[in-house]
């Protein structure tokens, strides 16, 4: 049987202390990726609840964030937030596919 991916990973979209060394690609990136695998392009690096809009809208099909949720005061607030603002995204996304 034939395996195949789910998903990609794309970053570091901005610059992040968990991908120390590597330059942030920017949104650029995931524009520039989206529109060829046939799964879900997931950003990562950087992301914040500020940021999640933006990178949804430049096509990403989801997001990984490590600093966004676990160094907040309140982490079970900073998802909710997260989640938030993903799906106030979703509407002005790039058509791609959703995970």
């Amino acid at each position: 049987m034939a395996e195949a991916a789910r998903y990609v990973i794309a970053g570091p979209v901005y610059a992040t202390r968990s991908h120390i060394g590597l330059p942030p690609a920017g949104l650029a990136l995931i524009r520039e990726i989206v529109p060829f695998p046939r799964v879900p392009v997931i950003g990562i690096g950087g992301i914040t609840v500020e940021r999640a809009r933006e990178v949804i809208q430049a096509g990403a099909g989801g997001l990984a964030v490590i600093s966004a949720i676990l160094a907040s005061e309140s982490p079970g607030a900073a998802a909710r937030a997260l989640r938030e603002a993903v799906d106030a995204a979703w509407p002005y996304a790039k058509k791609r596919a959703r995970p």
